[in-house]
């Protein structure tokens, strides 16, 4: 989608008035803050996010059983 939003900046000749982001850092888009069209991207790490998530369940779990 942030892609579309460059391609729609430009068209519309904002560049300078409008930045876009975006997320997942899809190789396109690093490309294109690579080549200034856009100013930046973020990793979405799923899985990762998923893994801390269990572990803070297990923790909470952990100390409720401990300390009710």
């Amino acid at each position: 989608m942030a892609l579309g939003a460059v391609e729609a900046v430009y068209e519309a000749n904002k560049e300078d008035d409008i930045r876009v982001y975006g997320v997942d850092g899809d190789m396109n888009m690093l490309y294109s803050v690579r080549n200034g069209r856009a100013a930046g991207t973020v990793y979405h790490d799923a899985i990762g996010q998923a893994e801390v998530t269990i572990d803070n369940v297990e923790e909470y779990i952990e100390v409720m059983e401990k300390y009710g």
